[in-house]
């Protein structure tokens, strides 16, 4: 679809063009957030994340079997720079702390039958064990080790 018939974009917004209802009014912002967070334009009855229209907007189509990741992990942060192609690996590993966990780190839990610490990180969908510490900043930080290593510029660091 060619979206810049359609949209204007500005600071992570997408401006209507053109009134495709009685509804839209040119010069406007176009979008509503939804549920999981993203925000979402509908046009000719079909409904599109603005992430993606943005990028294609930019760049042109998304290749198949590619993803738009958000790099600050804010969905609804739609700004050109802040979107980025990616595998459906590399968005995973670009993901936020889970809303259960209890240590406040990525890839770090408490093991109550060995009161330590445990780090552990997940690589092409397998766990690996990487240390049980005293600490749960020592944990932290061999996660950290680790997904900076295997994850490279994906490697989430909220």
């Amino acid at each position: 679809m060619e979206f810049a018939r359609y949209f204007d974009y500005k600071d992570g917004d997408l401006i209507w063009k053109l009134s495709t209802s009685n509804r839209v009014k040119i010069g406007s912002i176009a979008g509503t957030l939804r549920n999981q967070g993203y925000v979402y334009v509908q046009l000719n009855r079909n409904f599109y994340p603005v992430h993606r229209v943005v990028w294609e907007i930019f760049n042109g189509p998304i290749p198949e079997g590619l993803q738009i990741d958000h790099k600050n992990n804010i969905r609804n942060d739609n700004r050109i720079g802040n979107l980025r192609l990616s595998t459906q690996l590399q968005n995973m590993y670009n993901v936020g702390l889970k809303k259960s966990n209890s240590s406040g780190y990525k890839g770090v839990d408490w093991r109550k039958d060995k009161k330590l610490w445990r780090a552990q990180i997940r690589i092409s969908g397998k766990l690996e064990f990487l240390g049980h510490f005293k600490c749960p900043t020592a944990a932290a930080l061999a996660y950290r080790k680790a997904a900076e290593r295997l994850h490279g510029d994906f490697y989430s660091r909220n």
